[in-house]
């Protein structure tokens, strides 16, 4: 499995898909506004979810819902450190005192909500990944429910239904 992630193929293979999309990307980025600047993040934040959600699927045979969990986490987690000072202590005045007066970049924030939710997804996939066919594709759609039950639920944090 190593062996053909690193093979020259491959890398070939990435980079021509890689490149193309960087290039895009930083073009649409420099020369719109931000309507289209938000439309290539979004479409960007897609790609990865896609090819995750592809690479998974096609290297275990496992359908999976747990990848939308995983975006919900870190769309929330990165909402939240980078959302102002200000106006955290109108929308979300319950936040413990450490968090309510954190505002990050947008790329520190990401890079700290990507590694919490590799963390979340270690621990919840050690178990999951004992699993086979249809009872792991059942525990993921377990654990998307559950992360949509706290998000929803969790109004002290996240606002609930209302979002950010």
């Amino acid at each position: 499995m190593i062996g053909r992630l690193f093979a020259p193929g491959a890398l070939v293979g990435s980079a021509l898909l890689f490149v193309p999309i960087a290039i895009f990307s930083l073009i649409a980025w420099q020369t719109f506004g931000r309507a289209p600047q938000g439309t290539v993040t979004h479409y960007l934040i897609l790609t990865v979810a896609v090819l995750a959600f592809s690479t998974f699927t096609g290297n275990s045979g496992i359908l999976s819902f747990g990848h939308a969990a995983f975006m919900g986490l870190a769309a929330h987690i990165t909402g939240v450190l980078t959302m102002p000072v200000a106006q955290k202590g109108v929308f979300l005045d319950k936040l413990p005192s450490w968090l309510a007066t954190t505002e990050m970049h947008f790329l520190a924030a990401g890079l700290i909500a990507v590694v919490l939710v590799t963390l979340i997804g270690f621990l919840v996939g050690i178990p999951i990944s004992r699993l086979g066919g249809p009872s792991a594709a059942i525990a993921t759609l377990g654990l998307l429910i559950i992360v949509y039950g706290v998000i929803v639920g969790a109004r002290d944090f996240t606002r609930g239904s209302q979002a950010l």
